[in-house]
């Protein structure tokens, strides 16, 4: 397949996507003085948006891209978990995965911006918090139930309580069952787990703590690479770097580079999430082609933090911008 084969296959795709389901909330404001009180800016609230954040920010670049989701996460019976279920549902997402957690408090990651610059970020939730077994006994059911109709899983770790020992295992269990990739987004604290997944796409930082090399530059990131490769026996691994640009490892001699393409940059927010979404749409389709999703996966990155706050790339967007870089025709 070539890249345009990719976009107008992505609909074919169902991902199955287990994690931290947050709420990105957005506050606008205006600010044209310091307050009387103390050295600080008053800012005059002119409106709020909320979006989905963690696993559901995932979700959401699939399904921007035309892809099939099925998200599983855990919410509080709060308002805020309301109103993440509620755009779940607005999107015609099935929501039987989501589980509703008498007591537990919905994570929410609140930004105030002002003329377009964030200003704070404030995060609301339960920082000790560890999900039962019962609880995990529910998702691993519903995931057992879903897989053999997915094309890809995806963990999505924010080290929030979703994802767990058992949780990971099952899932590594089942995709290995049924022949299709699993990529994690990884928690340094789980990294011993992740053995026998298909890809991992861990920033520099967190593949560094991971293999406990320290990375100095591009000359360690051979070895932190070629580690984790070896210890957890993955297929591929993908490290991001920022405005360096990501570095595919396919094995310890087949290693490339992939610069950046972002012109400007706004927002990182959420770029992570884009590029596990494109991986794991390009997987669903080609299990071996892991260059051509990277690169893919690198574009998508590079348009979305060009983009105030939590956002996706479109089918239409995705296609122009590879074709700016080269890799395809732009259609008429």
């Amino acid at each position: 397949m070539n890249y345009q084969d990719y976009i107008s296959n992505f609909s074919n795709a169902r991902v199955l996507i287990i994690g931290d389901l947050l709420l990105d909330e957005y506050i606008y404001t205006s600010v044209d003085r310091i307050s009387p009180e103390a050295p600080v800016q008053v800012c005059l609230v002119r409106e709020k948006r909320y979006y989905l954040g963690g696993s559901g920010n995932v979700a959401n670049n699939i399904s921007s891209l035309g892809g099939k989701v099925f998200p599983v996460g855990i919410i509080g019976d709060d308002n805020s978990g309301s109103a993440l279920k509620d755009i779940c549902q607005a999107r015609g997402w099935p929501t039987e995965g989501i589980l509703t957690i008498p007591g537990h408090k919905s994570t929410v990651k609140s930004r105030i911006l002002a003329h377009n610059q964030q200003l704070l970020r404030m995060d609301n939730e339960k920082s000790d918090f560890s999900l039962s077994y019962h609880y995990q006994k529910k998702a691993i059911s519903v995931i057992e139930k879903n897989v053999p109709e997915c094309h890809a899983i995806i963990l999505e770790d924010y080290g929030k309580g979703m994802i767990t020992r058992k949780i990971i295992k099952r899932s590594i269990e089942l995709a290995l069952k049924h022949d299709i990739p699993i990529l994690v987004d990884p928690k340094v604290e789980h990294f011993g787990l992740y053995k026998n997944i298909t890809l991992m796409t861990p920033n520099h930082i967190e593949a560094s703590l991971g293999a406990r090399i320290r990375y100095t530059g591009s000359e360690s990131l051979g070895k932190i690479g070629r580690k984790l490769l070896d210890t957890l026996n993955m297929k591929a691994l993908l490290i991001t770097q920022g405005g360096e640009g990501m570095t595919l490892f396919q094995s310890r001699d087949q290693v490339t580079h992939i610069p950046t393409v972002a012109k400007e940059v706004y927002d990182v927010t959420g770029a992570g999430d884009t590029v596990i979404a494109l991986m794991a749409l390009c997987l669903s389709l080609d299990q071996q082609d892991f260059l051509r999703a990277s690169i893919m996966a690198n574009i998508a990155a590079g348009v979305v933090v060009g983009k105030v706050g939590t956002a996706s790339v479109s089918p239409e967007e995705l296609s122009f911008h590879l074709a700016e870089n080269g890799y395809a025709r732009r259609t008429q």
